[in-house]
Order: structure tokens, then C-alpha cells, then sequence
């Protein structure tokens, strides 16, 4: 099976190529501002590397939140674009599920957690089950960093930060009962070859049915609930 992937839901947008469980390309671009125009170039970058047209492609894949709202909307729809036209399944993987799959070797508690502003957090808590596989101990959450800290707490359990915030809350002042560890500077994005990885076992849907996935409301959607009370 041959699989496109894509992720645009932090700063760093990507896209890959899996066939079979091996990623055959990937290509990835770190700017916030630029997911727009470059995704489909990266999308393009990719199909070529990999020595397929679209045509070949059998499923497609992306984060669909949480994350940048603006970010995750340009990848869910240009999935469900591609997809539509070649008449093809799509698949939905969690930003933080992604994040956290990444770094899931490591035998400790994982926390994946991306900046929401004004010293909050998306996040949840995982760790590796008896049979070593990503179990999440948590709900997705929106929480502040003082909240966050207070649960990992009550784990009593070292933790691994990864994801855009994770400066952040390792370096969040106070005493806690667990080591506060963080991946290597270059692992805390999102990438889509993980999401393509991890779509190979995922509840595929139509491309209609694929949706982004919101801890909140945007700013912009805020601001008109207050100007409406």
C-alpha cells in the first residue's frame, strides 16, 4: 500500500511517502507562515522522490489537530481535495498522538505539548504498555502549565517532553517529584512520515468525513461569541 502524508499543524509543515511500512520520502519546511504555498510543492517533492504519480497513491493521511488552526485546515482539506478527485480513503491522526508515537521507546512517562498561548498547553500523557505499544493515559487537553505539572505530579513518574512547548514546561519554575526530560532540540515536530506510519493501521475514512480536531474555539470564533452576548 502506498500511502501520502502530510502534517501542517505547528510551525513545520511536511510531506511523505510510505509504501509498505517503509518511508520511501519525506520532505519538510520550518516556517509557520509559509504552509500555503508550500505544501503541495513539498507534496509534489515528495510523489517525485519516491518515483510515483499520484495515481499510484492508495491513501492519504494528515494531522488533524490539535495545533495551528489555520495550519491544520490547509492540510485536512488539501488531503480531502487529492483524495476526492482520485477517488481514495483518507485517515486523521492526532497531532499529540503523533508527537508522542515518535518518542515511545523511551520507558517513562511521554507529553507532547504544543503551545496554545498565554501559558497554556494541548497535551496528554502517555506511556509504553507491557507489550510496547503507545497507550494515552489522558484525555486531549488545553490546560495551563501550572495544571499540566499538577497531574504529572500525581504519576509520580519521570517525563519526556516533546512538541513546540516543551522549552516551556521543562523549564517551568517549582519543585515536582519526577525529572523533567525533553527529546533532542531537532525531534519535537510533527513529522508526516510518522503520520503516513501510523495511518497503515488507522480507521480509514471518506475524505467528506475527515474533519479537524479543535481542544478550543479559534481567536477569531471568540471574539464573535463575546460580541454576541
Amino acid at each position: 500500500m502506498i500511502i501520502l502524508a502530510v502534517d501542517t499543524a505547528t510551525k513545520s509543515a511536511s510531506a511523505a511517502v510510505i509504501e509498505d511500512g517503509e518511508v520511501r520520502s519525506e520532505f519538510l519546511v520550518n516556517h509557520r507562515t509559509m504552509h500555503s504555498r508550500n505544501l503541495m510543492p513539498l507534496v509534489d517533492a515528495a510523489v517525485k522522490a519516491a518515483d510515483i504519480s499520484k495515481n499510484d497513491i492508495d491513501l492519504f493521511a494528515s494531522t488533524i489537530g490539535p495545533g495551528s488552526f489555520t495550519g491544520v485546515r490547509i492540510g485536512v482539506s488539501s488531503v480531502k481535495a487529492m483524495a476526492y478527485s482520485l477517488k481514495k480513503q483518507t485517515v486523521g491522526i492526532n497531532t499529540l498522538d503523533c508527537l508522542a508515537y515518535d518518542v515511545c521507546e523511551y520507558d517513562k512517562l511521554i507529553c507532547p505539548v504544543l503551545d496554545a498561548r498565554n501559558k497554556q498547553v494541548y497535551c496528554a500523557v502517555y506511556r509504553k504498555d507491557h507489550e510496547h505499544r503507545l497507550e494515552r493515559l489522558t484525555d486531549y487537553m488545553g490546560v495551563t502549565i501550572d495544571e499540566l505539572t499538577k497531574l504529572l505530579a500525581d504519576f509520580g513518574k519521570d517525563v519526556v517532553f516533546t512538541g513546540d512547548a516543551y522549552e516551556m514546561c521543562v523549564n517551568w519554575e517549582g519543585t515536582v517529584p519526577f525529572k523533567k526530560l525533553c527529546v533532542h532540540h531537532g525531534a519535537y515536530m510533527p513529522r508526516a512520515s510518522t503520520v503516513g506510519l501510523m495511518a497503515q493501521d488507522a480507521p480509514q475514512t471518506d475524505p467528506a468525513l475527515l474533519l479537524p480536531f479543535y481542544l478550543r474555539k479559534s481567536q477569531a470564533e471568540r471574539m464573535m461569541d463575546k460580541k454576541n452576548e
